[in-house]
């Protein structure tokens, strides 16, 4: 009988040897970098158009509300004649001012349009309405100032 001892052994391979689960595990390391940096890339390039997209829409954003801003100035800045046609464009946007200001700037340009147009005057048919007041002028720039801010952009 033979013994146990006298069997062949089979010698395992190396560590770092051909045939070895450590060297197949080890040579998936190059595709595995390969896939990270691809990976890595394409994230850092869906957060630069998530950027390019929300400056976009900041942008789009401001356009629209300026826009609603220099009809809200000319109305109140307008002369007896012109605050008419001003005032019928302000009160067509008035729900406009709501959605893109909010209750607070909605309920503001309601209470502008309420105190009304001057009347000119049958005497004078060259009155003009007067200036806007420096009270009329910090109070529009102070209420649209945090709307129109572009600090907040960065």
């Amino acid at each position: 009988m033979a013994s146990v001892a006298s069997a062949p052994l089979t010698t395992m391979p190396g560590w770092w040897e051909p045939g070895s689960v450590s060297f197949a595990m080890l040579s998936g390391v190059p595709a595995a970098f390969v896939a990270l940096t691809i990976g890595s890339i394409a994230a850092y390039i869906a957060y630069q158009q998530w950027k390019v997209a929300r400056a976009r829409l900041d942008l789009d954003l401001f356009e629209q509300r300026y826009a609603l801003f220099e009809l809200l100035w000319a109305f109140v800045s307008a002369d007896a004649d012109a605050a008419e046609d001003a005032a019928r464009e302000l009160k067509r946007a008035v729900p406009k001012f709501y959605f893109l200001f909010g209750p607070e700037i909605g309920v503001y340009v309601e209470e502008v349009l309420a105190k009304g147009i001057p009347r000119q005057d049958p005497a004078k048919p060259l009155s003009k309405r007067p200036a806007p007041t420096v009270n009329e002028v910090n109070d529009v720039r102070e209420r649209f100032g945090r709307y129109l801010d572009f600090k907040e952009w960065a």
